[in-house]
């Protein structure tokens, strides 16, 4: 996967998380989504407009209310994998700050989690 292919695939994932909110609620209410999952109406109409993303804890509180893998809500999918490193870290420096710590805190928890199941 060259690196402009990695980068469209990570920004394309990423910027699906709208939808894959939209798809969670279905016939539910955002008020009555936001209480399930403690997040403010406001919050979560800021993610589904693509306004803002959400920080690891709150991921996980949405995942939980919605009954999904946090790794679909995050990338659309359970399994995600590029090819090389290099590309990976290619892809990571075309991220916003804000785009890279939310991706940073994601991946070490997501490896916490692998090891906490191996335990």
């Amino acid at each position: 996967m060259s690196s402009k292919t990695s980068w469209q695939y990570l920004e394309a994932t990423i910027n699906q998380f709208p939808n894959r909110l939209k798809e969670i609620l279905g016939n539910a209410s955002i008020r009555e989504f936001s209480r399930s999952c403690s997040l403010s109406e406001a919050t979560l109409r800021d993610y589904l407009a693509g306004n803002s993303y959400p920080t690891l804890d709150r991921l996980d509180a949405i995942a939980k209310a919605g009954n999904v893998p946090i790794e679909w809500l995050v990338i659309g999918d359970t399994v995600a994998t590029v090819d090389r490193k290099s590309d990976l870290i290619q892809v990571i420096g075309k991220l916003s700050p804000r785009q890279r710590e939310t991706l940073e805190v994601m991946a070490l928890w997501m490896i916490e989690e692998a090891r906490a199941k191996t335990d």
